[in-house]
């Protein structure tokens, strides 16, 4: 299922589909002329639009939508545990002996650890074993937390590879010992949907966003018109939350 799903996104999300129907309106040229110049543009126009910060800004405006949190947050006051996601393992690069955190999951657990000391809460890590790999990603997360933190973590949870699954698997730990209301770390553009699965699990959530894909202030700037390849990576991993968030709901609802 995981091939599966990483095909269909290589297909379907942009760039892929853009590439793909450049190459169509290519192939097209001498006998559909008019379909292949329509199928053309709309691959050079949508690569240029999905490479610009202008479209970074639109697309983050409607989907991070939560302040990052405040140690000031009346809601923290009864709050039962800090839960974080995983973001990724790079599998064995060579620079290491084995398996390491990607740069999004080790963001996220600096966040972890900051709000573990900042509240003294118990800690919950969540992430599975992928293809390939020799250790869960929460294996890992815990390690690190320990290692350079100092942070011992309550609970691991090392079943689940998608957030619908962090959710399930971390109710069936949490919720037993009534710890139901958590502080959930994750990245902004990440947090509706995992915001989402927890609360259909029956968590009570407050929200710990960090990573925001775009801080600028209101008003626009010519550099946001002009293509860039950190803007592709971005417009995907924010078209992507869309998608799986509206993916969801027609699933779970």
């Amino acid at each position: 299922m995981l091939l599966i799903r990483s095909f269909l996104k290589a297909v379907f999300l942009p760039p892929g589909v853009l590439i793909f129907a450049g190459l169509l309106g290519l192939l097209l040229l001498k006998w559909r002329p008019r379909s292949a110049r329509a199928l053309l543009l709309f691959s050079l126009l949508g690569l240029y639009l999905f490479s610009t910060p202008a479209l970074v800004i639109l697309q983050s405006g409607g989907l991070e939508n939560h302040p990052a949190l405040s140690v000031k947050d009346v809601r923290l006051a009864d709050a039962d545990a800090i839960v974080v996601l995983g973001g990724g393992i790079r599998m064995r690069p060579p620079e290491y002996g084995g398996d390491v955190l990607k740069v999004n999951t080790l963001n996220r657990v600096h966040q972890g650890a900051y709000w573990q000391r900042q509240l003294g809460l118990p800690l919950l890590v969540t992430g599975g074993v992928g293809r390939g790999k020799q250790v869960s990603e929460a294996q890992l997360m815990g390690q690190t937390l320990q290692d350079y933190y100092g942070v011992e973590t309550g609970w691991t949870e090392s079943r689940s590879r998608t957030t619908w699954e962090n959710a399930r698997y971390s109710a069936e730990i949490l919720l037993p010992i009534n710890m139901q209301k958590i502080v959930l770390v994750t990245h902004a553009n990440h947090m509706d949907r995992a915001i989402y699965s927890f609360e259909s699990f029956g968590f009570d959530v407050i929200p710990a966003p960090l990573g925001y894909s775009s801080s600028r202030m209101p008003g626009w700037e010519l550099m946001d018109f002009l293509p860039g390849a950190s803007a592709i990576e971005l417009n995907y991993k924010l078209l992507h939350e869309r998608v799986g968030l509206i993916t969801y709901r027609l699933m779970y609802d």
